[in-house]
């Protein structure tokens, strides 16, 4: 505590010397007497530690019933667990870092929070500024921090945030250094969506976060994946009320201001399936950012296309379609297409059971039509 400049406490301590030890109880206070961590379980079962050479085994970590809340208060420059971690280690002496390796580490029942008093709160979305992930539970296996590098494998992660977003399973093998984060098996499941592959993000550091449209690099390789808008709407909220089903795979590449997608393969609504290559510049602007197309095959009908929603979304605005598509049934398209959402230009040759045609056509959508 006097190092620190933190109260901790403990109810009762359960062990075997040097190896196993549960502390029930256990209170952690910061300098604003604010809990920092509360656990009511608290175990360690330690299979080998060397002080000199800084490294820790565990065979056993688990929380249970827990609270830990990261803070930065109102004109503070580091948050409450850095001023608590500050206070362990001494700034004498530079020596290498730890090395820590847990067999298994387990959550159960853990709530988290971080609250950055310094920035302004941002509405129905998931704010990574003011974050809230409730009843927490978690099995990892193997894990490794050393060097910089952290690996483990993800047998079970789920969690709601406090805006509603979901994870009801997260499977895979996660690894990151100071450069690219790699999520290798990865399966992501909400309730709404389960997204399957491989993804890896590459930076300069990790302050590209901060600016993370336009200076992370994105690589995901996606197997048969179902993406629900409503999901992506709490981390983009120009595209929440898109409350509709995509079905797709394969290679996203690029940065979310200009994203490429080859060999992809998606479908919609009832019937509709595309198969072609695709870019997208100036994302997460759904207005203004430019389409450009490859498309080797495009199958689409009446009813599918009247079921897109326009923006504003969530406005219950679809797509007016003309009053002659209604009798054509199946529409078929190979070809290219660029521009912006709502104003677009196809070339190529259009096919439905009326006969078919070569095209160079531009479509305009507008509030009346």
């Amino acid at each position: 505590s006097q190092k620190t400049n933190a109260k901790i406490s403990v109810e009762k301590v359960d062990f075997k010397p040097f190896k196993t030890f549960v502390l029930k109880g256990l209170l952690i206070l910061d300098h604003h007497n604010d809990t920092l961590l509360y656990a009511n379980d608290f175990s360690i079962e330690i299979k080998d530690y060397d002080i000199e050479k800084r490294m820790v085994n565990l065979k056993l970590l688990e929380l249970h019933e827990a609270d830990f809340n990261i803070r930065k208060y109102k004109g503070e420059p580091k948050t409450n667990l850095k001023y608590f971690l500050s206070g362990l280690i001494k700034k004498k002496k530079k020596r290498r870092e730890w090395s820590i390796y847990i067999n298994q580490l387990g959550l159960e029942e853990l709530n988290f929070t971080y609250e950055d008093d310094n920035k302004l709160r941002k509405a129905s979305r998931v704010d990574f500024k003011h974050l809230k992930l409730n009843n927490v539970n978690a099995d990892f296996k193997d894990l490794v921090f050393d060097k910089g590098i952290l690996r483990l494998n993800s047998k079970l992660l789920s969690l709601k945030e406090k805006s509603g977003f979901e994870i009801t399973g997260l499977k895979g093998d996660f690894f990151m250094d100071k450069n690219r984060l790699v999520f290798k098996n990865f399966d992501l499941e909400t309730p709404n969506s389960d997204v399957n592959g491989e993804i890896k993000m590459e930076y300069q550091d990790f302050t590209a976060f901060k600016h993370f449209n336009t200076d992370v690099q994105l690589l995901g390789e996606f197997e048969e994946t179902f993406v629900d808008g409503n999901d992506i709407g709490y981390f983009a909220p120009k595209i929440r009320g898109v409350d509709r089903k995509v079905k797709f795979k394969g290679i996203i590449s690029g940065t979310i201001s200009d994203l490429k997608a080859d060999k992809l393969f998606f479908s919609y609504g009832k019937d509709t399936k595309f198969e072609g290559n695709i870019s997208v510049k100036g994302l997460p602007n759904a207005k203004t950012a430019i389409i450009k197309a490859e498309v080797r095959d495009l199958e689409t009908y009446e009813y599918d296309l009247k079921s897109i929603p326009l923006l504003p979304f969530g406005s219950g605005k679809t797509l007016k379609t003309p009053k002659w598509m209604s009798n054509i049934g199946k529409m078929v398209f190979q070809g290219k297409f660029s521009g912006i959402a709502s104003q677009f230009e196809a070339f190529g040759l259009f096919q439905t059971v009326a006969g078919e045609i070569r095209t160079d056509v531009s479509f305009k959508i507008t509030a009346s039509s």
